[in-house]
C-alpha cells in the first residue's frame, strides 16, 4: 500500500467537479475530475467543515428561539413566571461572561 493510498483509499466517494468545466477532457481525468456525483446528505456530511457548520447553524437558531418560564395554574393553564431566579438565568444573564443566548446556544 503507497502512501497515498493510506491518505485517500480507493473505495472512498468523494465529490468530484465535471469535466464540462475544464476545457481539457484528459486535464480533468489526469486530476481525477470525473462526471456529475449524486450530491446526497451521506456526501455532503462527510465533509467535516460541513458538518461543523450544520451543527452551528442549529444550535444559533435553537438559541435565538425565545425561552420563558411558566408556571402551571389550577386550572390547567399556565403563566409567565418573571419572578423566579432562574427566569433571569436562562432570559437575561446565563453568567458574568455569557449572554443567555451564547449559554443556550453552547
Amino acid at each position: 500500500m503507497s502512501f497515498l493510498d493510506r491518505i485517500w483509499p480507493r473505495g472512498e466517494s468523494r465529490a468530484t467537479l465535471s469535466t464540462a468545466r475544464t476545457s481539457d477532457p484528459y486535464l480533468s481525468e489526469f486530476f481525477g475530475f470525473s462526471g456529475n456525483p449524486a450530491v446526497t446528505p451521506e456526501t455532503v456530511l462527510s465533509n467535516s467543515a460541513v458538518a461543523l457548520r450544520c451543527i452551528a447553524l442549529r444550535s444559533e437558531l435553537l438559541a435565538s428561539v425565545g425561552l420563558h418560564v411558566h408556571r402551571r395554574s389550577l386550572d390547567g393553564g399556565r403563566t409567565r413566571a418573571d419572578d423566579l431566579p432562574l427566569y433571569g438565568v436562562l432570559h437575561d444573564n446565563a453568567n458574568g461572561w455569557q449572554s443567555a443566548f451564547e449559554f443556550r446556544e453552547l
